[in-house]
């Protein structure tokens, strides 16, 4: 595997693999030395606990952002409102197929973030009285039967 392949795959290493060929091939570790690249894995590793929780908040206003945008669609809202961990484990499965090709763009680690953001738009939508239908929102004036709704 040459450098290119070898940073993508360390990126967002959070757990050390210390099998070298599952990240290098036999030349790199023969040139670069193991005990070099075991350093490179456990330094990574190091750096990603270090950094990924500010990047994972400093990334929550983006995905605030995107849930908003999709929330104009009533059909998701409606499903993010009625979403029911007993019926479905994972709060993603209200995102309709049209929108999952961008969820399975993202990077695995950010998916608690995005959870986390429909979980407070769920709770927020669960919460929020009903909206009042104009029709019924009018007083009765007078009679029984002046044909007014209620």
């Amino acid at each position: 595997m040459r450098s290119e392949q070898v940073h993508a795959k360390l990126k967002f290493i959070s757990r050390p693999d210390y099998d070298l060929y599952n990240y290098w091939d036999a030349y790199d570790i023969y040139y670069y030395g193991a005990q070099n690249l075991n350093n490179v894995i456990s330094r990574m590793v190091q750096e990603n606990q270090w950094f990924l929780p500010s990047l994972l908040e400093a990334s929550r206003p983006e995905f605030e952002s995107w849930v908003s945008e999709k929330l104009v669609d009533t059909r998701f809202e409606q499903r993010l409102k009625i979403w029911n961990d007993q019926t479905s484990h994972d709060i993603l499965s209200t995102i309709d197929y049209k929108h999952q090709g961008e969820i399975n763009a993202v990077e695995q680690f950010y998916l608690p973030v995005l959870r986390g953001v429909l979980w407070v738009k769920h709770i927020a939508l669960r919460n929020r009285s009903p909206a009042r239908s104009p029709s019924l929102s009018h007083h009765r004036s007078g009679s029984q039967n002046s044909g007014e709704l209620v």
